[in-house]
């Protein structure tokens, strides 16, 4: 079946990746993985407790939520020069690292979370301020938001266009999105080619910053920061997360380096620019319709 592309409604493809299933758009560069489940097939893959298992083996690793914790906090406080208060939600907010970080900023914390197995503990957290299901098919309060987050989500978005459309809805008048997701056109993912560690049949949408940019204001905003993204990690986490997603050259390299690091430096939490890129939008105007 021919595709075409959400952002230009163009239907000249080239491929990019045949492994992959990835194809760039001739018309505006926008990189998608050409098989696109539907949203009942979404709903299936992620409501699925078994993909969940590797957050079920940490739920308790302090180490871990410390680490997301500090880059939240990091992404938070750049929203202080727009904003400082009311009501935040956090799209795909799995354990509620990022609505715990924001409740003691003095945020009032709400989150959205597909997987029931996963909002059921953090419901234990926050109650009814935690939804569940998809975007698409949620019933969230319109106009209610001052501030909504997309922490490594929008690339699993089916329609990234639609859901922006959606979100647009969800915020009040000059209402702030932030965005940190994978940036094709990032130094890593020109240095790892084949081997990017975001690459992963769960991204359907790659994002440059162009085309994020031309996203955001098809679906009514406009982009008021932009930087290449952070995320606070140690080696531990990084060997970790290659474990789970094996990238065959990366995966060697760190499990042969983490015998060489010395116990305990491991452990020592940085800031690493992983090939993301952060972006922070503010509603212009709303958005009522969306193909």
């Amino acid at each position: 079946m021919a595709i075409k592309c959400f952002l230009c409604d163009n239907d000249k493809f080239a491929s990019l990746n045949n492994s992959l299933n990835l194809k760039k758009c001739l018309f505006c560069g926008l990189v998608i993985n050409s098989l696109r489940p539907d949203l009942e097939s979404l709903e299936e893959y992620y409501s699925n407790p078994h993909y969940y298992d590797y957050w079920s083996d940490n739920i308790s690793d302090k180490k871990i939520e410390k680490l997301k914790k500090t880059t939240y906090g990091y992404y938070l406080f750049k929203i202080k020069q727009y904003l400082t208060k009311g009501k935040f939600l956090d799209i795909g907010c799995g354990l509620g690292y990022a609505l715990e970080t924001a409740s003691k900023l003095g945020w009032q914390s709400y989150g959205l979370e597909v997987s029931s197995k996963i909002a059921k503990i953090t419901q234990k957290k926050f109650g009814k301020k935690i939804f569940v299901g998809l975007l698409e098919k949620s019933k969230i309060p319109h106009s209610f938001f001052n501030l909504i987050s997309l922490f490594d989500v929008i690339e699993h978005f089916n329609n990234p266009l639609k859901c922006l459309t959606l979100i647009n809805n969800l915020l009040v008048k000059d209402g702030f999105l932030m965005i940190v997701t994978p940036d094709i056109y990032s130094l890593t993912a020109k240095l790892f080619m084949t081997y990017w560690p975001h690459f992963l049949p769960e991204h359907l949408t790659y994002f440059s910053y162009s085309t994020l940019k031309k996203t955001l204001e098809k679906s009514g905003f406009e982009t008021v920061y932009y930087e290449p993204a952070k995320k606070y990690q140690n080696f531990d986490y990084i060997v970790h997360r290659l474990s789970i997603y094996p990238k065959p050259i990366l995966t060697r390299i760190a499990k042969f380096a983490d015998h060489l690091i010395p116990e305990g430096l491991n452990q020592k939490m940085f800031p690493l620019k992983t090939g993301e890129m952060f972006i922070l939008a503010r509603k212009k105007k709303n958005i009522s319709f969306c193909k």
